[in-house]
C-alpha cells in the first residue's frame, strides 16, 4: 500500500495531550507498517501502525467489489517526516500516507505529473533549551485563527495555558518563566508544550534546569 512513503515519524505521549492504542492485528488482517524500537529497528514489536482488512465480498453492497478497511491507531495530524527517509519534496509526509491509501482505493491516479503546490506548516520552536529562569517559544502560523500554547509535566498534567486567543497569520511568541498557572515556580525537569493552530498541532520537550 505504501510506496510514496516508507518509514514516518508519529508523535504520542501522555494520555492528556495524545496516546495510541496498542493494536495487533487479527484473522485476515494485515500489518501494513509497525512500530520500530528507540533505535529505529523494526521486528521487535507485534504491534501494527497501519492495518489492512480486506472484508469477505458482500453483493448486497456493492455488486462487483469487495470491501476494506486501512486503520491508523493515531491521528493523521501526529505525522512527520521521518528525517532518515523524508517523502519526496514539497510533499509532507501527511500527504505522502494520505495519498498511498487513497491510491490504493484507487480515488487517485496522477502523482509527479501534476504540480503538488507547497503549503506552509506551522513552525514551533524554544530558546533557549535546557533554560534557567525562562524560554521563549516562537511560532509561525501559515493561517489566521484560534491559537492555544499549553505547558504538560511528565505525567501529562496541565501545568499553565500561556495562550488561548485569536492569532493573525505570520510570525509570535511567547515566554514561559517556569512557573504554573498560580505562579508556582517548577522544579527541574522536563517539560512538554503543545502549541495548536487551527488543525496542527506540535508537541515539543523543554528541559527546566536549576
Amino acid at each position: 500500500v505504501f510506496s510514496t512513503i516508507d518509514s514516518w515519524v508519529a508523535y504520542g505521549g501522555c494520555p492528556w495531550i495524545n496516546a495510541f492504542d496498542a493494536v495487533t492485528v487479527f484473522g485476515d488482517g494485515q500489518r501494513l507498517a509497525e512500530f520500530a524500537d528507540p533505535n529505529g529497528t523494526g521486528g521487535n514489536y507485534v504491534f501494527s501502525a497501519a492495518s489492512l482488512y480486506d472484508l469477505p465480498e458482500d453483493k448486497t453492497v456493492i455488486p462487483s467489489h469487495n470491501s476494506a478497511v486501512i486503520t491508523l491507531p493515531y491521528d493523521l495530524q501526529f505525522i512527520y517526516a521521518d528525517p532518515n527517509s523524508p517523502p519526496p519534496w514539497p510533499v509532507t509526509a501527511q500527504r505522502a500516507v494520505l495519498f498511498d491509501v487513497m491510491y490504493y482505493f484507487g480515488e487517485v491516479i496522477i502523482w509527479g505529473d501534476t504540480e503538488i503546490p507547497s503549503s506552509k506548516n506551522l513552525e514551533v520552536r524554544n530558546y533557549p533549551n535546557p533554560f534557567n529562569p525562562a524560554t521563549t517559544i516562537e511560532y509561525n502560523l501559515p493561517r489566521t485563527g484560534h491559537l492555544s500554547i499549553k505547558v504538560f509535566n511528565l505525567r501529562g498534567q496541565l501545568i499553565r495555558t500561556l495562550a488561548d486567543e485569536k492569532h493573525e497569520a505570520g510570525p509570535g511568541s511567547v515566554a514561559w518563566d517556569g512557573s504554573d498557572d498560580r505562579g508556582k515556580a517548577m522544579s527541574s525537569g522536563v517539560y512538554f508544550y503543545e502549541v495548536k493552530a487551527g488543525a496542527e498541532v506540535k508537541v515539543l520537550k523543554m528541559a527546566l534546569l536549576k
